[in-house]
C-alpha cells in the first residue's frame, strides 16, 4: 500500500513540476493552495473540452467560429493563388 501512495504522489508531483503553467514554490509547498491550483486547472481543461466539443459537434459553424482564422485580404490571396498554380502545374 505505501509503495502504491508513493509512486502515486511521486507522479503527482512531477507533474506538477513539468506543467507549462507550473505553480511557484510557495503554491507547491502549500497542500490548500495546490489544491486550488490543481482544481483551477481542471476546471480550465473542462471548459477548453467543452468548448472543443461545441465545435466538433456544429460542422455547420463558420471559420470564424473557431479560434485560429487565416484571413487574406485580396492582394494577398492573389500572390498565394499565383504561387499556389505556379508550385502545381506540373
Amino acid at each position: 500500500m505505501n509503495q502504491v501512495a508513493l509512486v502515486f504522489w511521486s507522479t503527482f508531483y512531477d507533474n506538477i513540476f513539468e506543467h507549462p503553467e507550473r505553480p511557484d514554490n510557495k503554491t507547491i509547498e502549500n497542500d490548500d493552495l495546490l489544491d486550488r491550483w490543481v482544481e483551477q486547472k481542471g476546471k480550465e481543461m473542462e471548459e477548453m473540452a467543452r468548448k472543443n466539443s461545441r465545435n466538433l459537434k456544429n460542422p455547420n459553424s463558420s471559420a470564424y467560429d473557431h479560434d485560429e482564422v487565416i484571413h487574406f485580404d485580396d492582394e494577398e490571396f492573389e500572390d498565394y493563388v499565383d504561387e499556389y498554380y505556379e508550385d502545381n502545374t506540373d
